[in-house]
């Protein structure tokens, strides 16, 4: 249902509740989902998934994406295991993720879905470091076109780079959302 084309897109609500108990399991014994041989392949389906414009479908993929990070910060105590393996996936996995967030933010979502890619960001961001963080933010942002079909500029190249700043400094999700909104208005 879900690997047909368009199936993601075309299926909301099952993904919703996948991701749904994906977060709970997380929750609840995290160390064994992280172990599992699954965590990957479900990491790269919330990868596909994140472009989303359903609303609690999307919801869901973020708050799956921000539970899984928040084990791997610096501060997390309670299970020491965790933060190697979210470390591991987050390197693995964090270019993709924030080119397809990016992606995602600019072409997909609606501005009031901004917010929780702001929160999954400030989590990656608590995860890796400073150098990986900014690389991944500016190829994901290289990657965006600089014209749009009618051949006027989307963003110049000061723009993007004090997009990538911003996000960069920025210590709460509130100050990326902004960012976020302000970026997506030049592509639209």
């Amino acid at each position: 249902m879900l690997q047909v084309e368009n199936g993601l897109k075309n299926n909301p609500d099952p993904v919703d509740d996948f991701f749904r108990l994906c977060s709970r399991v997380i929750d609840c014994c995290p160390l064994p989902f992280q172990q599992s041989a699954l965590v990957t392949p479900i990491f790269q389906c919330a990868l596909l998934a994140c472009t989303l414009d359903h609303r609690e479908a999307n919801s869901s993929i973020m708050k799956f994406f921000c539970n899984l990070l928040k084990w791997g910060r610096s501060n997390n105590y309670r299970l020491s295991e965790c933060k190697s393996l979210v470390v591991e996936i987050a390197q693995q996995n964090g270019e993709a993720l924030v080119m397809n967030l990016v992606h995602a933010s600019v072409f997909c979502l609606h501005s009031y879905m901004l917010p929780d890619v702001a929160e999954v960001l400030t989590e990656l961001k608590a995860v890796v470091t400073g150098e990986q963080m900014e690389s991944y933010l500016k190829t994901a942002l290289d990657a965006l076109p600089r014209k749009n079909s009618g051949g006027y500029v989307t963003a110049t190249q000061l723009q993007l780079d004090e997009f990538c700043n911003t996000v960069m400094r920025a210590t709460a999700p509130k100050s990326l959302t902004v960012a976020l909104k302000t970026f997506t208005r030049l592509f639209r």
